[in-house]
């Protein structure tokens, strides 16, 4: 019988306990990632500011009272995956008045979870993640502590920036990983 993946790790002391103890979910969705496939990393460019900016522009249409935050490697203008990351502030109450609006601007939602509502869709070439996510979520307040870490700390910023581009040949998996152990650093897990 043929353990399963992540067990086979364990037992072989592959697994960094400190991931697994501190983003267990998130360290254990990593592994479903494919070891084989490489990150693509690239340079900035700064349409993706102004696509971010017109997608930003959509939801304020939809609803002006609607905080928004770009964050990700795009807004830091450096060396990223091509990507687009915006999450969108709404008390869980409001999920279903939004989903509907946001469905007919960005088509129907990839995820759909207690705390967070998630599109995946291309505009012009870069990959868009839009979250409509609770602001009282554990998700939304590590991701915008690590955020704003890296973008307020000029030497954060430059060792984010070299952790980039020392992982610019690995696998998608390894990059992933990476990215999680720095951010736990960053928001002092």
């Amino acid at each position: 019988m043929k353990l399963p993946y992540i067990i086979r790790k364990l037992l072989n002391g592959k697994i960094n306990f400190s991931l697994l103890l501190k983003t267990p979910k998130n360290y254990l969705y990593s592994f479903t990632i494919p070891k084989d496939e490489k990150v693509k990393l690239e340079s900035y460019n700064p349409k993706a500011a102004e696509i971010a900016n017109q997608i930003i522009n959509i939801v304020q249409n939809i609803d002006k009272t609607l905080i928004t935050h770009f964050i990700g490697s795009a807004s830091l203008g450096i060396r990223g995956q091509n990507d687009i990351d915006i999450f969108v502030e709404s008390p869980t109450n409001l999920f279903e008045k939004y989903i509907p609006l946001f469905d007919k601007d960005f088509s129907s939602p990839q995820k759909i979870k207690t705390e967070f509502i998630l599109w995946n869709f291309n505009q012009c070439g870069y990959d868009i993640e839009l979250v409509l996510i609770d602001p009282k979520s554990h998700k939304f307040i590590d991701q915008m502590k690590g955020y704003n870490a890296i973008k307020n700390d000029p030497n954060l910023r430059q060792e984010y920036i070299n952790l980039k581009n020392s992982l610019a040949n690995s696998s998608l998996q390894e990059y992933t990983q990476k990215k999680m152990e720095f951010f736990n650093k960053a928001i002092g897990l």
